[in-house]
């Protein structure tokens, strides 16, 4: 999300990068603002923040778009809310 408002490449910073980054003032208030918009952390604090969007929205369905540095994390974030709401596994 900071790179895409400075006009940089959209692939997300890894982790590591994220750790050793020194945000400015002015990017710092861009992530703090962005993460107040969007659930993060644990799968039972995900689940939670996408039941209270359900619920103050009234929508029959919630379609999730997963961001991650690699295909790997994207992959392990939708498991981990699949797991979180208790659906089956995909045999394929």
């Amino acid at each position: 999300m900071l790179r895409m408002s400075q006009r940089e490449s959209y692939l997300l910073p890894s982790p590591e990068e994220v750790a050793t980054y020194t945000y400015d003032t002015e990017e710092r208030r861009a992530v703090d603002d962005w993460l107040t918009q969007v659930p993060y952390g644990t799968p039972e604090q995900v689940t939670a923040h996408l039941n209270q969007v359900q619920r103050d929205s009234d929508a029959d369905e919630l379609m999730i778009g997963s961001v991650g540095h690699s295909l790997r994390a994207r992959l392990r974030s939708t498991e981990l809310i699949a797991d979180a709401y208790g659906m089956p596994d995909n045999p394929h």
